[in-house]
């Protein structure tokens, strides 16, 4: 097969350490997955996946928090997304910063939270 550049699918995978027990695509079909030989071909090929990028949604969801917006309607108005769009991409980027290290206590706010993580550990 030929492989062209890193997908998300394949960036998981390595992120995981291509453990098929943990692999969502594994979990879905039920049966080993193939993304394996995938990322072992694009490390070959291109070597490890680049660190993620943010979308520019994410990214203007991040400089909103980092002035200061601390509630979806604030952040929605300082980035110039709808309420709807902050709250969407706020779900991607509460699962990249759990693959970075936060952990959310269940009885506090989520977004509380993850406002004081971005303003702790994030540095554009």
């Amino acid at each position: 097969m030929n492989y062209y550049h890193w997908t998300q699918s394949a960036r998981e995978c390595y992120e995981i350490g291509c453990r098929c027990n943990n692999c969502l695509l594994y979990i879905i079909l039920g049966k080993e997955c193939r993304m394996k030989q995938a990322v072992f071909e694009l490390v070959r090929k291109f070597g490890a996946p680049k660190e993620k990028k943010f979308t520019k949604s994410q990214q203007k969801i991040l400089d909103a928090i980092q002035s200061g917006a601390t509630t979806w309607d604030e952040i929605a108005e300082q980035s110039g997304l709808s309420r709807d769009s902050v709250i969407h991409n706020l779900q991607d980027l509460y699962k990249i910063a759990e693959g970075n290290g936060i952990s959310y206590k269940n009885k506090r706010n989520k977004l509380t939270q993850f406002i004081e993580w971005v303003t702790e550990n994030y540095r554009r």
